[in-house]
């Protein structure tokens, strides 16, 4: 009866170790990674405009080229263009894993090219 208890004791000690290693972690290329210790964290390498034509239009891009040095997860890339007193905003959310990169392209067929004001524009992560 004794050897019955002991061993039932070791069983449960063992089944409550091997629980409380449960834990709500993210697997990733380096290893598991919590999001609530290491979350995402976005940041903006480069960003670039430039122009093209679309058949007879012309049409504003800007290129965004975004890394993670965070833990895995999703955030929301920004850009906003102005020209003259109009502006126009356009967003793309991004799902990365730690130590990655990307680069996204948005489109800008709002720009006024028969004008004397010309476009700039800004990004950013949230």
């Amino acid at each position: 009866m004794k050897n019955k208890t002991i061993i039932i004791g070791i069983l449960l000690i063992l089944v409550l170790l091997n629980l409380s290693g449960c834990t709500n972690e993210v697997s990733d290329a380096g290893g598991l990674i919590s999001e609530k210790v290491n979350p995402p964290d976005f940041r903006i390498l480069s960003q670039s405009g430039r122009e093209g034509y679309e058949g007879a239009d012309k049409v504003g891009y800007v290129d965004v080229t975004v890394k993670n040095d965070g833990g895995s997860g999703t955030k929301t890339v920004y850009v906003k263009v102005t020209q003259g007193s109009n502006q126009w905003t356009k967003s793309k959310s991004l799902s990365l894993v730690h130590d990655k990169s990307t680069t996204l392209t948005f489109r800008f067929a709002e720009i006024q090219f028969w004008t004397l004001d010309s476009w700039r524009f800004n990004s950013w992560v949230e």
